[in-house]
C-alpha cells in the first residue's frame, strides 16, 4: 500500500471515528414517554406542585423559529400568556396541567391504530420529568412530515420570583 493510500485510509478512519463519537455524544438520552411515567409525574405534581406559579418554556417546531412562552398561573388557572414578549389570549396549554394534557393526547395518538388526518403516524415520544415536582421539563416528538417538536421548560417560579425548578 502506498503512502498516499495509507494517508487516505487513515483520514477516512479518523472521520469515521469522529462521526461515531459525535453520534454517541449527541444521542438523545431522553426516556420514551410511557403511561406509567406520565401517571407518576402527574401524581407527584398533585402532591408537590404549585397553585400559583410562572412557567417559561422554549418551543421548537420543524421549520419554524424557536419560541419562548411564559404563562402565569394563579389559583391553578392561566391568567397571562406571553409568546416572544407579545401578549396572547389566555390559555392553559402551556401550564403544567396543559403540558400533561398534551402528553396524554400524544399517548392516545400513539396508541391509536388509525391516525386521523393531520395526526403524525409512528411518532417517537420522549419526555423527561423532574423527580421532585413532576414537571415535564423536556418533551420531544420526532415525526415525519414536519410534525416534530421539542419543548424545554426553562424555569418554574413562584409569583415572587422564588425558583422552584430551573434548567441546568
Amino acid at each position: 500500500m502506498s503512502l498516499r493510500s495509507r494517508s487516505v485510509a487513515a483520514g477516512v478512519g479518523i472521520v469515521a471515528l469522529g462521526a461515531l463519537v459525535l453520534g454517541v455524544a449527541t444521542r438523545d438520552r431522553t426516556p420514551p414517554l410511557t403511561r406509567a411515567a406520565l401517571d407518576r409525574a402527574r401524581a407527584t405534581w398533585r402532591l408537590r406542585g404549585l397553585i400559583d406559579y410562572d412557567i417559561t418554556l422554549q418551543k421548537e417546531v420543524d421549520q419554524r423559529p424557536s419560541e419562548v412562552i411564559r404563562t402565569e398561573i394563579r389559583g391553578g388557572k392561566a391568567v397571562r400568556l406571553v409568546l416572544n414578549k407579545a401578549e396572547l389570549p389566555v390559555s392553559d396549554s402551556y401550564s403544567v396541567a396543559g403540558l400533561f394534557e398534551t402528553l396524554e393526547a400524544e399517548l392516545e395518538m400513539k396508541e391509536g391504530n388509525d391516525p386521523k388526518p393531520g395526526q403524525p403516524a409512528n411518532a417517537i415520544l420522549r419526555t423527561r420529568f423532574d423527580d421532585r415536582l413532576g414537571v415535564p421539563v423536556f418533551i420531544h416528538r420526532l415525526a415525519t412530515n414536519r410534525q416534530s417538536y421539542a419543548m424545554r421548560v426553562l424555569r418554574v417560579e413562584s409569583p415572587g420570583g422564588q425558583v422552584a425548578w430551573e434548567k441546568p
